[in-house]
């Protein structure tokens, strides 16, 4: 069962599709608290990966570590269990989508529910927080260390099943109007005739 165009209002909704039962608790939005939200994502970190870091970075006696990162005093800290609808190994698209819209997805898909269609621009849609920002009238910033059409900093505003389709990934950005976009990938910015 597709549903497209679909907005739903807070309540709980029961859809029969043939012998399957699917149930949504859709919440209402509380009313806004914070002025400025930053969302930090260490691609492919774990906690693991920052008890690592601090060991190494600060020393460790006796068991523990000689001191504490800067995002180990960060207000606010969250897990989130980002596996794919396709499998338990996740990638950075499908995993940075769950981030950018509660919803999971299939591995190299970013805000959408995959489908098998040719065209991997055509899957049914889910909102990523960047687009949800603009159209509340408020600022976006992406910023990243990496190609800013690679997956995790392109699944906080676009749609595609394939993270590899930058150029098009890029032309979605340009309709996000993200107030703040920076990162590599001057390449995919460029058209095909530009030197170098």
């Amino acid at each position: 069962l597709i549903l497209r165009d679909l907005s739903l209002k807070p309540g709980r909704y029961s859809v029969r599709a043939g012998a399957a039962d699917v149930t949504w608790n859709v919440y209402a939005t509380g009313p806004r608290k914070a002025k400025n939200v930053i969302l930090f994502i260490g691609d492919g970190m774990s906690p693991a990966h920052r008890i690592g870091a601090r060991l190494l970075s600060k020393g460790i006696a006796q068991g523990k570590s000689l001191g504490k990162l800067a995002i180990d005093d960060m207000p606010h800290m969250a897990l989130v269990a980002t596996a794919g609808s396709d499998s338990i190994i996740t990638d950075s698209a499908n995993s940075a989508s769950a981030y950018a819209t509660g919803h999971k997805t299939a591995n190299a898909a970013m805000g959408v529910y995959a489908d098998r269609t040719a065209n991997p621009f055509d899957d049914p849609k889910v909102e990523p927080i960047a687009r949800l920002a603009k159209r509340r009238g408020l600022a976006v910033g992406i910023v990243t260390n990496t190609e800013i059409e690679d997956a995790t900093p392109a699944a906080m505003a676009t749609h595609t099943r394939r993270r590899a389709t930058y150029d098009q990934i890029v032309e979605q950005f340009f309709d996000v109007k993200p107030d703040v976009l920076l990162g590599g990938g001057l390449a995919n910015f460029l058209p095909k005739e530009a030197v170098g």
